[in-house]
């Protein structure tokens, strides 16, 4: 395992925190591996580590972690780091109606539509609002919560209104900045952490057992199939173990699969950008949304 530049997220946020706290400058901790923590990570391995390999200098392996952060970080934890960074998500995201999902929140952009966003919400502390009402504007956040015990017609009809055009993309100022506060809060973290868990980690896990999958990329490929495309569908899942059944190979087995997939979507347009994302966890490296990815450094 190891992470180094490239690399984004929540765990990326963990090492700078830890090098900030024993006195290394990384700048801001921003979840981004970028030349300041890179050179922060070199500085430390010339002070803490002897006999370093030159080749991984700039990189956080598990002895460096282990000094850093203490525990090691789980699969699930790694894999999430690089599914959110997909989706172009942290927790505290919020898009309009752009893609005709309602609102897309979180970490893996929990959304109206599908009915993944409004348990999240739900499952909130009242103390949690009042604490968001008090930070933001408190009418918008009883509009945010009278919304969620409508019906789900209502919901999308709500979602679309407070969409910005043309493009959708953007919601109005006070419910972003609602969300925002919500997405920050450790309650709110820790049920989106909970939720991507045990509504698509688990099933994840799963599906790669039926398919004869063990390896890390083999369940972050699973994981992504779970969280982008609601699983592999029932039609193709008989083809799919049939296929790997004649193949041994992992990187090849999962080439099969990200096309298998990917060939299974319908609209051309999300295709691709399915294929672009199974195809760089199946490979170890390309481009998702214009963003070079190497998963060597990914802790994949």
């Amino acid at each position: 395992m190891q992470f180094g530049p490239g690399c984004r997220g929540e765990l990326v946020k963990r090492i700078q925190k830890g090098l900030c706290d024993v006195g290394y400058d990384c700048g801001k901790v921003d979840g981004i591996f970028g030349k300041k923590t890179a050179d922060a990570v070199r500085h430390f391995h010339a002070n803490h580590i002897a006999n370093r390999n030159m080749v991984f200098y700039d990189c956080v392996d598990e002895q460096t972690w282990n000094l850093l952060c203490g525990e090691q970080p789980t699969s699930f934890e790694i894999c999430l780091q690089l599914v959110a960074a997909f989706e172009g998500a942290s927790y505290d995201t919020i898009v309009g109606d752009f893609d005709g999902a309602g609102l897309s929140f979180g970490i893996l952009q929990f959304n109206l539509k599908s009915g993944s966003l409004q348990p999240i919400l739900k499952s909130l502390s009242e103390q949690v609002w009042a604490e968001v009402s008090a930070e933001t504007n408190a009418e918008v956040v009883k509009r945010i919560r009278d919304m969620l015990s409508k019906c789900k017609k209502s919901q999308m009809r709500w979602a679309e209104k407070i969409s910005l055009p043309p493009r959708r993309y953007k919601i109005i100022g006070e419910y972003a900045a609602a969300f925002g506060a919500l997405g920050k809060h450790p309650e709110c973290i820790n049920a989106q952490f909970l939720s991507a868990h045990s509504d698509y980690w688990l099933y994840a896990v799963g599906e790669a057992e039926k398919f004869g999958i063990t390896s890390r990329a083999g369940h972050a490929l699973a994981f992504d199939i779970a969280v982008q495309n609601g699983g592999v569908k029932e039609r193709i899942q008989k083809e799919v173990i049939e296929l790997l059944r004649e193949q041994t190979h992992d990187g090849v087995r999962h080439q099969m699969i990200a096309v298998l997939v990917a060939n299974s979507v319908k609209n051309a347009y999300f295709r691709k950008d399915v294929l672009s994302r199974k195809w760089v966890i199946a490979t170890g490296r390309g481009q998702v949304h214009g963003r070079e990815y190497d998963l060597l450094n990914w802790g994949i």
